[in-house]
């Protein structure tokens, strides 16, 4: 995507790498760009997530290109707000793990920042979160539940997830207590994510002697889940082979999840 002269932002990219910025309460700092396109009196806020191994660019274009298709499936006066986090590490997918824990503090301050700041006071947070995007997310509901007392997200979509397939039973466990909605789609003939776990798991069997899967190829293990969790094949969804960038694109898949934001 170039953009032209006269191209502008119809959501605000918010930066959590906290290499510039302004101080938010709590230690967080965040820049945000096109930050006039937050409608405070607005009650729902929906945040885009991006995945392992963006930049900031990737993620500007990313958000974007996701937006202009999600946006046709909407009709609510919403507020689109994308997040860039420093994932950017090449093949060091560890490494980007460990970012995501560390920037997650900065989204819940941030997501914390936009609730206390909002004219309505009925305001809920929607998550849409891609591949390693969603350990960045989950971290971020359970800080807002334990540093900021809240528990503002309505709905936590999550698109090939890049974490544990049993992280609803041990890590995220409390996840679910605190979100309304969760749906979780996947994709077994996701090669791209396959193989970075196959990769990871030899890493971790190294250090940890035990193997583990992804929850955005297989869903859940073991499959007994709370209620409000509802699990998709995302190929059945889109009527077709679903790869890693797929869910980016794919309008059946984004008008999916359009309809089960609530």
């Amino acid at each position: 995507m170039k953009f032209k002269k006269h191209d502008y932002l119809n959501y605000s990219l918010i930066d959590l790498s906290e290499k510039k910025g302004i101080a938010i309460r709590n230690g967080g700092k965040f820049f945000a760009y096109n930050p006039l396109s937050i409608n405070e009196s607005y009650s729902h806020h929906i945040i885009f997530v991006h995945g392992y191994n963006n930049d900031f660019f990737d993620a500007l274009e990313t958000t974007y290109e996701y937006f202009v298709i999600f946006s046709s499936f909407r009709k609510d006066n919403e507020n689109y707000i994308g997040i860039y986090w420093p994932g950017d590490t090449a093949l060091h997918f560890s490494r980007a793990v460990r970012q995501a824990n560390k920037a997650s503090l900065n989204m819940a301050n941030m997501i914390n920042h936009i609730i206390k700041n909002s004219k309505n006071p009925d305001s809920t947070i929607s998550i849409i979160a891609h591949s390693l995007g969603n350990r960045i997310s989950a971290q971020a509901i359970l800080k807002l539940k334990s540093i900021h007392k809240i528990s503002p997200v309505q709905n936590f979509i999550q698109l090939a997830p890049a974490v544990d397939a049993n992280c609803y039973h041990k890590e995220f466990k409390q996840v679910p207590k605190l979100v309304d909605n969760i749906v979780v789609y996947h994709s077994k003939k996701d090669t791209t994510l396959n193989h970075v776990y196959d990769t990871w798991n030899m890493v971790r069997r190294f250090r940890f002697g035990r193997r583990h899967e992804a929850l955005g190829t297989y869903g859940p293990h073991p499959h007994k889940v709370p209620k409000n969790i509802n699990c998709l094949e995302a190929q059945r969804v889109a009527g077709s082979k679903v790869e890693h960038s797929a869910y980016l694109k794919n309008e059946r898949l984004i008008k999916s999840v359009a309809k089960n934001i609530k």
